[in-house]
């Protein structure tokens, strides 16, 4: 892949469009240093969903009932509405596009919303796979988590003016995709120089409302789940669960997450919860998905490992 031109991104505007894939990772967090570091606390379609305190709370509880899960750190999307640096997204939204041939997506200037509303989980569920797979190779877990959860603690300017950009996606009409819904998230996985290398089918529940973990959906879904788990034992995941839709998009909103497999043990990252540590097996990941996805009714879902 050819390398993105740095020179057009001033330095005291910095950005994450910094690393083609590939790159050296040194290059890796020229985005945050003007935008949101020095503050850490401070979707696909229209808009990616959040949810608010009192949301937050209702789901912990529900999660939390179950003995094998634990929330090791807090987070929200507080701050997810508010303004965006239009002209640095103006700015990622043309980089991008230098990728429209390969990625079979375009995002268009024309659709950034100023100010933003709607969530941002997109923006922190990718940041958060980023940082991890940046600090794994030196770093423990428990390690990586102490030093990255603050900035995870609630939204920001710099996870608005990504998802503002993330949000005017579209399909380009220019490269017919084979696959439309991995190349979307592949398109925005891009920005970080990350890339997809594998995926599974899309898995549906449709008894998202009555959480029957024994109904023919579930079990298809686990099955799913299951046989693509079981090619991948460690490594790092996003989730993707949507409303399917026939627009542009291919989806009229949606839900990202992201899921950290190692050795012994996983780990669930919820834009709206924060950190889970949970056992590998299969029903461990469904029954943290289950209320999420009824929650929020996106029966659609997708894993996505990246790199």
């Amino acid at each position: 892949m050819s390398s993105i031109d740095f020179s057009i991104i001033p330095e005291d505007d910095s950005g994450f469009l910094d690393i083609p894939v590939g790159a050296p990772r040194s290059l890796s967090d020229l985005f945050a240093s003007s935008v949101a570091e020095t503050s850490p606390n401070s979707d696909l379609s229209g808009h990616d969903i959040l949810a608010t305190s009192d949301e937050t709370a209702e789901q912990t509880d529900f999660v939390e009932k179950k003995e094998y899960f634990k929330k090791i750190k807090h987070g929200n999307q507080a701050q997810n509405a508010g303004e965006i640096r239009v002209q640095l997204a103006q700015k990622y939204c043309e980089k991008l596009n230098e990728y429209s041939e390969e990625t079979h997506v375009v995002f268009s200037p024309s659709r950034l919303q100023n100010p933003i509303s709607g969530g941002t989980c997109s923006a922190m569920a990718f940041d958060f796979a980023d940082k991890y797979l940046d600090k794994r190779p030196t770093m423990t877990p428990d390690e990586i988590f102490d030093e990255i959860a603050p900035r995870f603690e609630n939204s920001s300017l710099l996870f608005r003016t990504r998802q503002a950009v993330f949000n005017t996606l579209r399909k380009d009409d220019r490269y017919p995709p084979a696959d439309f819904m991995r190349d979307k998230v592949g398109s925005m996985l891009r920005a970080y120089g990350r890339s997809i290398t594998d995926s599974s089918e899309m898995f549906y529940m449709k008894d998202t409302l009555t959480l029957n973990s024994s109904s023919k959906e579930i079990k298809q879904a686990m099955k799913k789940i299951e046989q693509f788990l079981n090619e991948h034992s460690e490594g790092v995941f996003v989730i993707r669960c949507v409303v399917l839709e026939d627009n542009d998009k291919g989806e009229l909103f949606g839900h990202s997450t992201t899921l950290i497999r190692e050795k012994d043990k996983s780990y669930f990252y919820d834009p709206n919860e924060g950190i889970y540590e949970l056992p590998k097996e299969t029903e461990a990941l469904v029954d943290i998905l289950k209320p999420m996805m009824q929650k929020w009714c996106v029966p659609f879902g997708r894993i996505y490992r990246i790199q």
